[in-house]
């Protein structure tokens, strides 16, 4: 039985084992990583000039994909932008 929302889940070694086989994990054990991409150059027809900052969070640890920092420029900015639309190129990317 899971617990109620909010509680804490102790796993042992077994538990642990039978959830990666059932699936459980994908939201017991996943990781997000953080990103400060800055713009190198205006985007987005110019509404986001160069050098804004904002924080980007991220499945992969290695670089974002441009189809989720889309979702992020339209949830901090509301501009709606395609993912074809914007390339890591446009983006001075640091992991924090």
């Amino acid at each position: 039985m899971l617990p109620a929302s909010g509680e804490h889940l102790p796993l042992n070694r077994g538990e642990i084992r039978k959830a990666l086989r059932v699936g459980i994990t994908k939201n017991v054990l996943k990781m997000a990583y953080a990103f400060k991409l800055t713009t190198k150059q205006p985007i987005v027809g110019g509404k986001i000039p160069k050098g804004v900052s904002f924080q980007h969070v991220e499945q992969s640890s290695t670089a974002p994909q441009m189809s989720n920092v889309a979702k992020t420029i339209k949830a901090e900015f509301g501009f709606d932008v395609s993912s074809s639309a914007i390339s890591s190129s446009y983006f001075e990317i640091k992991k924090l």
